[in-house]
C-alpha cells in the first residue's frame, strides 16, 4: 500500500534558505505533500485454516514501512515474526506469538542532532515482544505481552528496558 498527503509539512532539516535549520533563526523549509509506503507479508506454513484465518499451526509475517524522509522523524520499519494458534486442544482459540522489530530514526534527523551537539544522536531502537492470547470467553480476550527494548527512543545510552503489558479485548 502507499499514503499520499497533500498537507504541508516542515522539512526535516533545511530551513527556508535551504540550510540546516540548527543555528538559525529561520523557519523550516515547507516541503508541498507526504508520502510513504507500506508491504504487509503473512504466510501460513503449518497447520489448518478456514475462510483465510489460521485455526491451528504456524504464520510468519513481515511488515516494512517507509515514510517521506524529507518531513518524518522516523523514516522506516521493520518487524518480522510468528504466531502460533491453536498450541493445546484444550485451547483451540488461543495463540502465542513472537515479533522482532527495527525502528530507524531518518539519517537527516540525526544529522540535525549531530551539528547541533545533541548528545545522544538517536539512531534505531531495537524492541522483541513475547504475548500469549487467551480466550477466556467469546467476548473476552486477554493478551499478556512481555517487551524487550534495546536502544530505547534510538538512544544506544540509554538502558535497555523491559516492558510487562496486558491488552483485553470485550466484543459483544
Amino acid at each position: 500500500g502507499a499514503w499520499y498527503s497533500s498537507t504541508d509539512a516542515d522539512d526535516s532539516f533545511f530551513d527556508v534558505n535551504r540550510q540546516p535549520q540548527v543555528g538559525t533563526d529561520a523557519e523550516p523549509l515547507r516541503r508541498s505533500g507526504r508520502y510513504g509506503g507500506w508491504i504487509n507479508l503473512e504466510q501460513q506454513v503449518t497447520g489448518t485454516a478456514h475462510d483465510g484465518h489460521a485455526l491451528s499451526g504456524m504464520t510468519l509475517f513481515l511488515n516494512l514501512t517507509r515514510a517521506d524522509r524529507r518531513t518524518s522523524f522516523l523514516d522506516n520499519q521493520i518487524v518480522v515474526g510468528a504466531f502460533f494458534n491453536g498450541l493445546f486442544s484444550s485451547r483451540p482459540k488461543d495463540v502465542l506469538g513472537i515479533a522482532f522489530a527495527r525502528t530507524h530514526v531518518n539519517t537527516r534527523a540525526a544529522d540535525a542532532q549531530r551539528l547541533s551537539g545533541d548528545e545522544p544522536i538517536q539512531l534505531s531502537e531495537y524492541a522483541s515482544e513475547l504475548f500469549y492470547e487467551v480466550h477466556t470467553a467469546s467476548w473476552l480476550t486477554l493478551r499478556p505481552n512481555l517487551q524487550y527494548l534495546h536502544d530505547p527512543g534510538g538512544r544506544r545510552v540509554d538502558h535497555d528496558a523491559i516492558v510487562i503489558g496486558l491488552k483485553s479485548t470485550i466484543e459483544f
